[in-house]
């Protein structure tokens, strides 16, 4: 009985992990918006050409804190955003070519010369 019992809350427990790990419904808005705030300031760092001014410090920060994660939602949920609004999709893939150059920027420039 005792291990009906355990294989039971066993299950259960598995079964609420599952659930709560199932694709959750993205605000497609929301990610919309980070990823364009943070291609004008990948824009405006790359403008300035200088990975210390302020732009281009702020676009690390934003980048490390939540860019990486927004970008990753947006390229794993893309088919999705797609087949959404094609044109928004499209828009924001470009944004993100704009974020990728940015970020080769501030790499490049931090690593050393040989």
């Amino acid at each position: 009985m005792k291990f009906n019992l355990g294989l039971v809350l066993l299950c259960s427990v598995s079964l609420t992990a599952c659930a709560s790990k199932a694709k959750q419904e993205l605000n497609w808005d929301a990610l919309r918006h980070n990823i364009a705030t943070l291609s004008v300031v990948a824009a405006t760092c790359l403008e300035q050409k200088a990975t210390d001014s302020a732009a281009c410090v702020d676009f690390a920060h934003r980048y490390q804190t939540n860019g990486a994660q927004d970008l990753k939602l947006f390229s794993e949920h893309l088919a999705d955003f797609l087949k959404k609004d094609l044109d928004a999709a499209l828009e924001t893939t470009a944004q993100t070519l704009v974020i990728a150059n940015a970020v080769v920027f501030v790499v490049d420039a931090g690593k050393p010369t040989t």
